[in-house]
């Protein structure tokens, strides 16, 4: 019943209805329904080529508040949306590339929000780099500057932050490496 629901809500937004409501309906929403709107959003989708009228800045929004969202599991599912949505809506990138550089850095205190966080990360990191892959030849670039970028963030965080956020910071990476 719940995956319907999920798989319900998933295809109104597909069809471009539902968005307004659906970004109206999160802020009051109880711990569970924020849950169960971003397992709706753990999908594959470009909304930018077909011109959606979604508002990206608050689908963004969304996003990113998924990630540091007092439920754990919608920090869950957040993050398994956000890699997502990264790869496909090239506007969505620098929200969610600063996002995730602060949940790596911050404490989390549910160890399956964590291992969420752990194994998501594998896919921001790993599966974008594998799509980005250089082709060789003249394309000394990979097609997302926005992963460089986001190489870049994590490099200037930790070099900024404290030795407890930077212990974590190191330990949430090796896991991801491991």
């Amino acid at each position: 019943c719940r995956e319907a629901a999920f798989w319900s809500l998933r295809q109104l937004l597909l069809d471009d209805v539902g968005w307004a409501e659906m970004f109206e309906e999160y802020a009051a929403a109880s711990p569970r329904a924020r849950q169960s709107t971003f397992q709706a959003l753990v999908t594959r989708v470009d909304l930018v080529g077909p011109r959606s009228n979604v508002n990206l800045g608050e689908l963004a929004r969304l996003l990113t508040a998924g990630m540091s969202d007092s439920f754990a599991g919608t920090r869950a599912f957040a993050f398994k949306a956000a890699w997502h949505w990264w790869v496909w809506n090239p506007p969505l990138r620098e929200a969610i590339n600063r996002a995730w550089v602060d949940a790596l850095l911050r404490e989390e205190s549910n160890a399956l929000a964590e291992m969420a966080l752990r194994y998501s990360t594998v896919s921001m990191l790993i599966v974008n780099g594998q799509i980005a892959n250089q082709t060789g030849g003249k394309n000394v670039d990979q097609q997302y500057p926005e992963l460089q970028d986001m190489y870049e963030l994590l490099t200037e965080r930790r070099e900024e932050a404290g030795e407890t956020e930077r212990i974590r910071f190191d330990w949430r990476l090796t896991a991801v490496a491991a």
